[in-house]
């Protein structure tokens, strides 16, 4: 059976909540246990694409933007196009301020609220997980539809707005509630056993690799002493670089 990417999107109706943070460690934490992971950064601030490397996410071609428009217009995508390789293991697609315009330019396009989901629909089966990060766009949406540059009367403005109270409240509470999950699964005595062994076995793993560097270079202060009292020859250069 082919392979389906679980797709989830990291979301808050507020800035500055730690979803870029929870989206980047997450993910590379997922790349560490063996998982395929692609993440996407859905943000014009480009965030996420700053975060794990990229300065300027303005230089990067293509982007989550580019490849959007190839969908609208029907263009294919070559595989793998967009993505790039990060160190810590996982794939991302970037964005860039470019993906503001992106609202302006699917107005007219037929199921716009699908063609994300079409792109994505064409990678899943490339990856165990699909971690997207989200712009604040409820919170942004309603401060847009109470503007008062809005042509809609107010009452209507106020009535929309209302409704995104309520998509913020059912945010809040699937919010908790995975909370809640996540809370106690982490509780478990197994879960909490094999987080220790993991913990000791990384501690393990440090200390060995300070054993051994420390034991490189006393052996490599040793020689130098002892090349200066004369005990040994010194070492030629042909021989360090061998």
């Amino acid at each position: 059976m082919a392979k389906k990417g679980t797709v989830t999107a990291v979301v808050n109706q507020k800035g500055g909540t730690g979803k870029t943070t929870t989206c980047e460690n997450l993910g590379i934490g997922l790349a560490m246990e063996g998982k395929k992971v692609l993440l996407v950064d859905t943000d014009p601030q480009a965030s996420l694409t700053i975060s794990l490397g990229y300065p300027v996410p303005d230089n990067i071609s293509p982007t989550l933007s580019d490849l959007m428009k190839k969908i609208v217009s029907d263009q294919p995508i070559e595989s793998g196009e967009g993505i790039l390789h990060h160190p810590e293991g996982v794939d991302l697609v970037p964005a860039n301020i470019e993906l503001a315009g992106m609202e302006v330019s699917l107005v007219n396009v037929m199921s716009r609220e699908s063609v994300l989901k079409q792109y994505l629909d064409s990678v899943k089966k490339e990856y165990d997980f699909i971690l997207l990060d989200c712009i604040r766009l409820v919170e942004e949406t309603k401060k847009w539809v109470l503007s008062p540059e809005r042509k809609a009367p107010k009452k209507e403005r106020e009535y929309a707005a209302a409704r995104l109270d309520g998509v913020i409240n059912k945010i809040k509470n699937v919010m908790q509630t995975a909370l809640a999950k996540i809370q106690k699964t982490l509780m478990q005595p197994e879960v909490k056993k094999a987080g220790k062994e993991q913990i000791k076995e990384k501690a393990r793993e440090s200390i060995r690799e300070k054993l051994a560097k420390g034991k490189v270079n006393a052996d490599r202060k040793n020689r130098e002493r002892w090349e200066r009292e004369g005990r040994i020859a010194p070492t030629k250069k042909k021989d360090m670089e061998l």
